[in-house]
């Protein structure tokens, strides 16, 4: 079996396990890429900021679709229950941050806490998913990838998964279609920022090898020079 198992077109799944427990978990992503965009988050041609830039896109599109859309009845009473019963297992694990022996909160996790207000907002009742987005960078190839929230996309408490990942690919407009991204003030700001951040470097770097040059041939002048006047 892979180890990277696309679930519904950009919402990524990827299996890990762990050396000390041997436990097998699977982490979710959002990975955003197209031919449109032509960018691969690389830290050496975008950036993180860049990246950000997306998680706060994507946070804001979940937050407006959970405005325009509202939960059946059967969604209703199960959060009434939650809300009812904050002592459970179940509302542990899915609003509560995984801990670490020393009680700390995981890093990649957020705790989180249903509203009644929230109550027939889809997609939207903790605020864990919109609110609880991460960038993190893969050390490996220097990609940045837009993580989900731990336990987030948990089968074992979240009935009818798989339909609600595929209304979450079909609803968002930065998941359904990654390209229209590059039109978001917020990202055609960072990616600019980038660029130009990028052309500087590129000038700097540039100007740096010049000089030395410059620096390389002058004492190659006065050695020449030096030898000359020597020989006489």
């Amino acid at each position: 079996m892979s180890d990277k198992i696309v679930l519904y077109g950009p919402i990524v799944g990827k299996r890990k396990t762990y050396k000390r427990s041997g436990k097998t978990k699977t982490k979710f992503s959002i990975e955003v890429s197209s031919t449109p965009l032509l960018h691969d988050f690389d830290e050496t041609r975008l950036g993180k900021p860049v990246a950000e830039s997306i998680r706060d896109a994507l946070s804001e599109q979940i937050k407006t679709t959970s405005r325009n859309y509202s939960v059946s009845d059967a969604t209703i009473d199960r959060r009434l229950r939650h809300l009812k019963s904050p002592n459970t297992r179940t509302y542990q694990k899915l609003y509560m941050a995984p801990r670490t022996k020393a009680g700390k909160v995981r890093k990649g996790s957020v705790d989180s806490v249903p509203s009644e207000q929230n109550l027939t907002r889809w997609g939207y009742f903790s605020g864990r998913l919109a609110d609880g987005l991460a960038v993190r960078q893969s050390v490996s190839n220097k990609t940045f990838y837009v993580n989900v929230p731990r336990n987030r996309f948990d089968s074992s408490t979240f009935p009818h998964l798989a339909r609600f990942l595929r209304a979450l690919a079909d609803r968002i407009p930065a998941l359904r279609d990654p390209s229209q991204l590059i039109h978001t003030p917020g990202v055609r700001s960072a990616i600019d920022n980038s660029v130009r951040a990028m052309i500087g470097a590129a000038e700097g770097r540039a100007a740096g090898k010049l000089k030395a040059l410059r620096a390389q041939r002058n004492a190659l002048l006065r050695s020449i020079l030096r030898a000359g006047a020597s020989a006489f």
